[in-house]
């Protein structure tokens, strides 16, 4: 009987400590099925007391009050999707590319990827909403649906932009800040506030006790996925025309690789699928006890949360770079940085011609050599590092991530544009992170300060110069909206349009350029690459005949039989692809159209 009672006990205590479990974790207390993540403890926009101390040892600019970094910005109108867009949501709510939808493509970016074989409209229900770009180019691959609120958090104004409503024309006595980038300037769409959104407010009370009469406002013209030459169209085709009167760059995550200076010292480099993979724990699905047990297997596991054992292998830096003064104008930059600098160029060029000011900025990582990280409320942190930049250890990314801020540095000191090193300030707490280069709403409300705090003296130096605010020049003129979203056919176009130029890419020319690979015959050509990965393998060049500033396409059918190889259109400086299609291997052969836009390239 006492057996049987202690047992009875025993039974009644794991059931007690399960339902207290389950509470404080959030699941469901009745559930057979746990959820496989827990629910999201209740969002508050009141910043933490760790991001409140870091607020205190910054220095302030002039006429800041401190205490204005608890201020948020309202809380933007959430109003319900048209009939047509509910319609659409309810069709693709089974779909991977949903918040895609809500998405007006370039057509000529579709008309790049379909033709050019990417799988990635291929998952889209048979069209995409589109639009016609204004110049005759690819870039940049959308825009966001206009004056929507949608199912995925993001809310856009009449203009496409993340944020509150503006009016076009810029009104009198406004100052009007444009920041642009990529994901990490539109912010995350769970997040109720992007970075630029917190700058306002705080503007405005800095202008009611220091400019009075003076109005801020703030564009966030982000969009995810996108790289410089994205930027820059974006600044071009829908910045300028707001007549901003700063316009704030802040972007180095997506052009952000250096495999191409890594090179094996003794042991193949292979790109792990996962990174120390393991199996939950059995009945981790069902009981809450068990799953916090695997929890405390994960951190106490191998490496606890350290940085993983990596092949050795070298970093063979360009002659032509000094990297701890950089010249941000010297040939082969590593990280993309020639092809940054070409964009920053264009961008402050549009923003001369208006009458604003390109402000540079620092770049944010959350990398350091020695870095502990807690793989399991901090797992995308650990995995993105060491897969998506797989085999380079963390004290080389932190090194890279510091030249690159050299050279930002370095490009605004030439160029004479302002700096906001927003990266020598911000701590390198992981508990601000998401991943190495998103924020939590906390760590993105410390960049805002950062950031507002780089801009108040040049606001305040050209308030006190008359030099703002600035009239607007001209009336902005608008484009019509359709009464009904125009929609794109996900299908390739006959290209019987264009010109055959004769003689403009011959197999009798593609030859060899590695000597791990060899080119044998003529029709078809075959190729063999070298075992290692991203090594040219062969190349042809395009002739002068075909070397027009008018748009163009390459039109190659090929058929890969092992493996997979990537076929594209190189710069002129032949160090990255201009436009580029992966293909595996396959039994039919696929038709790739490359397009070109420049006029001396060539196809490797």
């Amino acid at each position: 009987m006492r057996v049987c009672a202690a047992v009875l006990g025993l039974c009644l205590a794991l059931i007690l400590m399960e339902a207290v479990v389950r509470t404080l974790d959030g699941y469901p207390v009745f559930s057979r099925q746990l959820p496989a993540t827990r629910a999201a403890a209740p969002r508050t926009e009141a910043p933490g007391t760790p991001v409140l101390e870091y607020v205190r040892g910054l220095p302030l600019a002039d006429g800041v009050n401190r205490d204005w970094f608890n201020r948020s910005p309202a809380p933007l109108p959430r109003p319900p999707l048209s009939p047509e867009l509910a319609a659409v949501a309810e069709q693709i709510r089974p779909l991977t590319v949903s918040s895609e939808m809500f998405k007006r493509w370039n057509t000529r970016f579709i008309q790049e990827r379909v033709c050019g074989g990417d799988p990635f409209f291929r998952q889209f229900p048979g069209f995409a909403f589109s639009y016609d770009p204004p110049e005759p180019s690819a870039l940049p691959p959308y825009r966001y649906l206009a004056d929507v609120a949608t199912p995925y958090g993001l809310v856009t104004n009449r203009l496409g932009f993340r944020g509150h409503e503006i009016s076009p024309d810029k009104p009198d006595h406004v100052i009007r800040i444009a920041f642009v980038g990529a994901s990490t300037t539109v912010g995350s769409r769970s997040q109720p506030f992007s970075y630029p959104e917190f700058i306002e407010p705080w503007f405005n009370l800095w202008a009611q006790a220091n400019a009075p009469g003076v109005r801020f406002e703030i564009v966030n013209a982000g969009r995810e996925g996108i790289s410089s030459p994205d930027i820059a169209a974006i600044v071009r085709q829908d910045v300028a025309p707001l007549e901003p009167d700063l316009i704030i760059y802040h972007e180095g995550a997506n052009q952000f690789t250096f495999r191409e200076l890594i090179e094996e010292a003794g042991e193949a480099i292979v790109v792990p699928s996962a990174v120390d993979s393991r199996t939950p724990l059995p009945g981790s699905e069902h009981f809450a006890l068990i799953r916090r047990t695997d929890v405390l297997f994960q951190r106490m596991g191998r490496n606890a949360g350290a940085e993983p054992r990596k092949p050795p292998y070298r970093l063979k830096w360009p002659a032509s770079v000094d990297e701890a003064h950089p010249n941000p104008d010297a040939p082969l930059l590593p990280l993309h940085l020639g092809q940054v600098v070409s964009d920053l160029d264009d961008m402050g060029r549009t923003a001369a011609t208006g009458g604003a000011t390109l402000v540079v900025t620092s770049f944010v990582w959350m990398v350091k050599d020695g870095l502990i990280v807690d793989r399991v409320n901090q797992g995308a942190l650990y995995t993105l590092l060491n897969l998506r930049h797989w085999p380079a250890r963390y004290a080389d990314i932190r090194r890279m991530a510091d030249f690159q801020n050299r050279v930002f540095r370095a490009y605004a000191d030439s160029r004479h544009v302002p700096f906001v090193d927003v990266a020598a300030s911000f701590p390198l707490d992981a508990a601000l992170f998401a991943d190495p280069v998103h924020m939590t709403p906390d760590g993105d409300r410390l960049r805002a300060w950062i950031v507002f705090q780089g801009l108040v003296p040049l606001v305040q130096e050209r308030l006190a110069a008359e030099q703002l605010p600035r009239r607007d020049r001209e009336p902005f003129v608008a484009t019509p909206e359709p009464t009904t979203l125009p929609r794109a056919a996900l299908e390739c176009r006959d290209f019987s349009r264009h010109v055959l130029v004769a003689g403009a890419l011959t197999l009798g020319g593609l030859r060899a350029n590695n000597a791990a690979a060899s080119v044998s015959g003529d029709r078809p050509a075959r190729v063999i690459t070298p075992t290692a990965r991203y090594a040219y393998a062969a190349e042809a060049p395009i002739a002068a005949s075909a070397r027009k500033p008018e748009p163009g396409v390459v039109h190659v059918r090929l058929r890969v039989l092992s493996g997979q190889v990537t076929v594209g259109v190189l710069n002129p400086a032949r160090s990255a692809f201009l436009f580029s299609s992966t293909l595996v291997a396959s039994a039919e052969h696929t038709d790739l159209y490359l397009p070109i836009r420049r006029s001396r390239t060539r196809v490797s």
